[in-house]
């Protein structure tokens, strides 16, 4: 990596606990455009962005709380009402869009590398069970 306004330091990076960008002095932002969620010219702001990943939810709270974290991405949502009582505290929606799920079959290994098996998996999932926002279509 190293296209963008951030390089990774791959020297700095501990597997699963912490990874390390820095400005990377040769990169030149577009000179017209503005900048957007995936599109413009990327200005970086810091010279080093460092993201320590802390998988314990409750253990991630306390870190933002004590000051030792600057954000937490995904806290649990029983703890919003608390967040926002916080008045240090911002609680934003970043990412309006949600995510995407996907089910994909390994096609390569029995039995789903059969045609027939894949389409019998197909009619077995009800897709409205999985994306409750969307109508079932009527058959």
């Amino acid at each position: 990596m190293g296209r963008g306004p951030f390089r990774f330091l791959a020297d700095e990076r501990n597997r699963g606990a912490r990874l390390v960008y820095a400005r990377h002095e040769g990169y030149l932002p577009r000179a017209e455009g503005v900048p957007s969620f995936t599109a413009g010219p990327r200005v970086a702001h810091f010279a080093c962005v460092v993201f320590n990943v802390i998988p314990d939810a409750s253990t991630a709270v306390s870190a933002l709380m004590s000051g030792a974290a600057d954000w937490v991405m995904q806290p649990l949502i029983d703890l919003l009402p608390m967040f926002r009582r916080i008045c240090d505290f911002v609680v934003k929606v970043k990412d309006a869009t949600g995510t995407i799920n996907c089910l994909r079959f390994n096609h390569l290994l029995p039995p789903l590398n059969r045609a027939a098996m894949r389409r019998v998996l197909l009619d077995a999932i009800i897709q409205s069970d999985w994306r409750p926002a969307t109508r079932a279509s009527a058959s």
